[in-house]
């Protein structure tokens, strides 16, 4: 999986297709995207476990080519923290203030468990 992969998903999910009129730049949403990555490096250290034992590292991504750490397994879950971000950051009403926890709520339950995503 790249980057651009996971930037298709949430600028979907964000109605934000125009690329004539982005709301939110890559460069923005490639920082979300390393942001939500470290996160779920928390939350899941487990999917970050390299098969000699090391841990592999979260990344700053500068290119929408570029290959992400996480499976295409985590796509979902990744795709929502960067929207929870995106509208958290936006939350210039309560409307974005509460779609932003929808997004983060949704992806807990996606790559964590306690309910249905």
């Amino acid at each position: 999986m790249i980057v651009s992969d996971v930037l298709i998903d949430v600028r979907r999910e964000l109605r934000d297709t125009d690329p004539n009129n982005y709301r939110w730049p890559d460069e923005t949403l490639r920082r979300y995207l390393g942001d939500a990555e470290r996160m779920i490096k928390r939350w899941r250290p487990d999917l970050f476990l390299q098969t000699n034992n090391s841990m592999s590292t979260t990344a700053e991504y500068d290119a929408n080519d570029d290959t992400l750490v996480l499976s295409d397994d985590e796509r979902m879950g990744l795709t929502a923290l960067v929207c929870s971000r995106s509208l958290g950051e936006d939350a210039d009403d309560t409307v974005n203030a509460n779609r932003s926890n929808d997004y983060f709520v949704k992806a807990h339950n996606n790559l964590v468990g306690g309910g249905g995503a």
